[in-house]
């Protein structure tokens, strides 16, 4: 009995030395050419993974969340805007989501820099001496960094 054999196929690809680098890259651009193109909302994620800028900040714990934790109440939800809350082993973050903004405030109360960063773009701004900031509202996922004095904390993606 002969067994079968698991050679992949390069589909059109003309023969090349698999050890000559230029042949193989030529290769592997004609396959490249002949792929899908990457949607644009993927593609734009996948940059925003390259510019993460706060691989060296503490990551934030989600602590509160009203869409979750908040029991039901007689008033319509659209009346009450949506509160979250990151801990971090330094600072905390409060963000209310109004219908045009998000409004944040640190404790410990202090000046601070906070940059909202959506997978495209990022807005920087100074909390005041209370620690609250107002930011405007984004319709796509965000995250929020916050720099004061040698501490960096920032929060997972979410959806405002």
């Amino acid at each position: 009995m002969t067994e079968p054999t698991h050679e992949p196929t390069l589909g059109r690809l003309p023969a090349f030395d698999v050890h000559d680098d230029d042949q193989l890259l030529a290769a592997l651009g004609a396959v490249l050419d002949e792929a899908e193109p990457i949607p644009s909302h993927l593609h734009a994620y996948a940059s925003a993974l390259f510019e993460l800028g706060g691989l060296d900040a503490e990551l934030a714990e989600l602590t509160f969340d009203s869409l979750i934790d908040d029991a039901p109440v007689l008033v319509r939800a659209s009346e009450q805007p949506r509160v979250i809350v990151y801990t971090g082993a330094m600072l905390s973050i409060e963000i209310e989501i109004t219908a045009e903004a998000l409004l944040g405030q640190l404790a410990p109360p202090g000046p601070a820099s906070v940059t909202l960063q959506t997978p495209t773009a990022s807005t920087a701004v100074d909390a005041d001496p209370q620690g609250s900031f107002r930011l405007p509202l984004p319709s796509t996922a965000v995250r929020l960094l916050v720099e004061r004095d040698d501490d960096r904390l920032v929060t997972p993606w979410f959806h405002a």
